[in-house]
């Protein structure tokens, strides 16, 4: 079996003070994230950071086979890995809760996006309008439903191309980490193939690159590396509008 291999980068873009964005990537652990922070410069960085270290920390405490005392009950019907990230995305909402209070910034809050991979088994859960892209058999798909007003109204209704771009609430987001007690996780755990790739991004990437061209880039780069900075340069060359991140995994 082909061993991992992961890159990611973040980039603050071209137009933004600060990079609000947060990521992680670790192939031993097998747990790579994404998060994209909101609520001004200071909340958003701080939001997204908090909720990556707190996952994290928690991935780490639960993944060996050693006994703990977990800080919520697991859910009957979720997987271990899916019951590690509900925990570890209860705790990171309570942290960022906490520490908004503390530091006089409410309103700051986090987009985050997990994919977990075992030696068979890919576990994605999301809130908010990150996202997940699998690249099998030379198409490419994605695995996550971005959370927003804008893809509410386009369920809801046929909207125009025109419609879509003069959407005025386009980065108005109805899920996050932060902003609710109760958390409503979408899960999917499906098995994962030899050959596949995985790109995790925020918004500033998918708003200026699209589907068709972060194919070309995820089959035609030969390394995570090579095609994460290729995908940062094009989502900057396309305006720079906001933050930028990406992870690709080989598997």
């Amino acid at each position: 079996m082909l061993e991992r291999r992961s890159h990611g980068l973040s980039d603050r873009g071209l137009k933004r003070a600060a990079n609000e964005d947060c990521i992680f990537h670790d192939d031993l652990l097998g747990l790579y994230l994404v998060a994209d922070g909101m609520g001004g410069h200071a909340g958003g960085a701080l939001a997204s950071r908090v909720a990556v270290e707190t996952v994290v920390e928690f991935w780490r405490l639960t993944a060996g086979d050693r006994e703990i005392t977990w800080p919520l009950p697991k859910q009957t019907g979720l997987s271990h890995r899916q019951n590690q990230l509900f925990v570890g995305y209860h705790l990171a909402n309570s942290a960022i809760v906490a520490q908004a209070e503390r530091r006089g910034l409410q309103g700051m809050g986090t987009t985050i996006v997990a994919l977990a991979l075992d030696p068979t088994t890919a576990v994605i859960a999301h809130l908010g309008d990150s996202r997940v892209y699998r690249v099998r058999d030379r198409r490419i798909e994605v695995l996550t439903e971005d959370h927003s007003l804008l893809n509410d109204e386009r369920k809801r209704r046929m909207m125009t191309q025109a419609e879509l771009d003069e959407f005025p609430d386009k980065s108005v987001i109805t899920r996050a980490l932060g902003v609710e007690e109760h958390l409503d996780i979408p899960f999917r755990e499906e098995p994962w193939l030899p050959g596949d790739r995985y790109l995790l991004c925020s918004d500033g990437l998918t708003n200026q690159v699209d589907a068709e061209v972060l194919l070309r880039m995820m089959l035609e780069g030969e390394t995570p590396a090579s095609i994460t900075e290729s995908l940062v340069l094009a989502a900057n060359a396309g305006g720079g509008d906001d933050n930028v991140s990406a992870i690709v995994v080989f598997c």
